[in-house]
């Protein structure tokens, strides 16, 4: 999916990634936006997250820029076995952040969940993470109330394929 000078795609996680993955997620400025982390991550902590995935598909969220490609995020779906999976995104190289990457890696889960059969989502979002409630928004996503205790709940219903 192309936007601006880079090209946003996706690719599966796999173990290779964990050290850039955990990286990302001891930046205080993304891990500010998760829910169960408060501080840096010690490395037993993030294998033991890794090894309790389940009912799930991450993906490293790709740049491709200059022919150069790189991965700077995360985006995943959670849930896969109810009606309404859980949309999550980090990107991980803050001086990314604004750039609608973020945007455009959602959009390509949700479509992912869409092809599945899936006929909505939802986002937790802390309440006081305004740029990701804006993102989220402006990609129809709508509040629907409280999550858990400092997170909002917005839903997204997709349309069927044949518009209707």
């Amino acid at each position: 999916m192309k936007l601006g000078s880079y090209s946003v795609f996706l690719r599966q996680v796999h173990v290779g990634d964990l050290p850039l993955i955990m990286a990302w997620r001891n930046i205080e400025k993304v891990f500010a936006g998760f829910y169960e982390q408060n501080s840096p991550l010690k490395w037993q902590e993030h294998i033991n997250w890794w090894k309790s995935r389940h009912d799930r598909e991450d993906w490293v969220v790709m740049i491709e820029e200059d022919g150069v490609q790189r991965g700077v995020g995360v985006v995943n779906v959670s849930g896969l076995g109810t009606k309404l999976p859980s949309v999550g995104i980090y990107i991980g190289e803050v001086t990314l952040w604004g750039k609608k990457i973020g945007s455009k890696a959602v959009e390509l889960a949700v479509k992912w969940l869409s092809k599945k059969g899936y006929k909505g989502g939802q986002a937790n979002i802390m309440k006081d993470n305004i740029a990701s409630i804006k993102m989220f928004e402006s990609l129809g996503f709508k509040w629907v109330g409280e999550g858990r205790e400092g997170e909002w709940l917005y839903r997204l219903a997709m349309e069927e394929e044949d518009g209707t």
